[in-house]
């Protein structure tokens, strides 16, 4: 994503040029910067299957396939930008891969690492342990009765969201 961030950029710079010359280095950059975030986009689409857990691994594919189909629809409307000011659209692909690029560092590493399973894995012992404990006040306060076992509570929708869903019952015929 740097790669084509500093592309568009440099595509950005070329272009407020006048000479017939910049126009051949401003379409290698182009196509250079359309490299990158070709490559980058198939490198975020199998580091995004990592980070979620399998539990919720579809619903998370999910996300960042609508957000980068909508990343999709807008982008000609960018383009249409260079209407008004001709380097606008590339100075807005520029930042804009900049800034993916930074947020992207942010991530966890995920080199030698099992994937998660459940929820519970992604989240560390103290994180878990402060919460449980914040849920357990909350129920004596509320002086609700309390369950023997409070991870299952805490995590029931998620393990059981399709037994909440569709209870099965011998009432109930499947045709």
């Amino acid at each position: 994503m740097t790669l084509s961030g500093a592309a568009c950029l440099t595509c950005l710079f070329v272009q407020t040029g006048g000479l017939n010359t910049y126009s051949s280095l401003s379409t290698a950059s182009a196509v250079l910067g359309k490299f990158g975030i070709a490559a980058s986009f198939s490198i975020m689409h199998i580091f995004s299957a990592e980070l979620f857990p399998t539990v919720v691994r579809n619903i998370g594919l999910g996300l960042c396939s609508m957000a980068a189909r909508i990343g999709a629809i807008v982008s000609p409307m960018i383009v249409f930008l260079g209407n008004y000011t001709r380097p606008l659209p590339m100075m807005i692909f520029g930042i804009g891969a900049f800034t993916a690029a930074f947020f992207s560092l942010m991530l966890e590493e995920t080199l030698n690492r099992p994937l998660s399973e459940t929820l519970e894995d992604d989240i560390p012992e103290q994180e878990l342990g402060e919460y449980l404990h914040s849920y357990k006040q909350l129920n004596t306060g509320t002086g609700t009765p309390q369950d023997d076992d409070i991870e299952e509570n805490v995590f029931a929708l998620v393990d059981s969201d399709v037994e909440n869903d569709f209870p099965i019952d011998d009432k109930r015929t499947f045709i």
